[in-house]
């Protein structure tokens, strides 16, 4: 339970740190010398890894919560 609870924090810890930076980015890193394109590249692999890795996420909480509730 403490497994599943620790990594539901840490998803909703990532996605308030993504979304707390996303409208300062941009000008940011175009200060630094970023083109346009790289900023909606960094944006889109983000959002690319997440649909990546949910399935393999949802399948693991389901495992400790099946394993959790058996213990």
């Amino acid at each position: 339970m403490l497994t599943a609870v620790a990594l539901s924090i840490m998803n909703v810890s990532l996605c308030i740190s993504f979304g707390i930076i996303s409208p300062f980015y941009p000008t940011e890193a175009a200060k630094k010398g970023a083109t346009t394109t790289e900023v909606g590249l960094v944006f889109g692999i983000f959002q690319l890894i997440l649909f990546i890795t949910s399935p393999f996420y949802g399948a693991f909480v389901s495992i400790i919560v099946v394993y959790i509730t058996n213990y």
